[in-house]
Order: C-alpha cells, then sequence, then structure tokens
C-alpha cells in the first residue's frame, strides 16, 4: 500500500500564522486611532466678514460668502 503524504501541510499553517499576524497589527493600529485623542481644527487666519452690501449691484459680501454678478446668465 501507498502512504500518500503532503510534504505542503507545514505552509499552510505558517500562511495562516501569517495572516493572524498581520490582522491582529490592523486591529491594534485601529484601536490606537480610536483611542487617540480628537484635536480640533486650528482656527482660520483670517476671520469671517458679517459686512453686509446692499447696493444696486447683485454682487458682494453678504455675511462672509461671496455672491457673483450673475446679471446676464442665462439658466
Amino acid at each position: 500500500m501507498k502512504i500518500r503524504s503532503n510534504l505542503r501541510a507545514g505552509d499552510a499553517l505558517s500562511q495562516c500564522q501569517k495572516e493572524r499576524d498581520y490582522w491582529k497589527a490592523q486591529a491594534e493600529y485601529m484601536e490606537a486611532l480610536a483611542t487617540a485623542p480628537v484635536y480640533p481644527n486650528p482656527p482660520s487666519t483670517t476671520p469671517p466678514t458679517t459686512t453686509t452690501t446692499t447696493t444696486g449691484s447683485s454682487c458682494g459680501w453678504i455675511n462672509g460668502v461671496y455672491y457673483a454678478d450673475r446679471s446676464g446668465v442665462c439658466g
């Protein structure tokens, strides 16, 4: 009777261990990100503009947002 053996059987175990170590490291990395302190965004270097332009033109700053003159624009 001939006995069949798989010489690569040990490779599967080492590959599983590599994948296990990889995913364990990924889980630890994500845990570190999740528990890291959150820093607020740095304040803007320019203060918001709160002037209101109510002149005859249809462009200007309104509460810090610039609206361009769209007169003559179709659609």
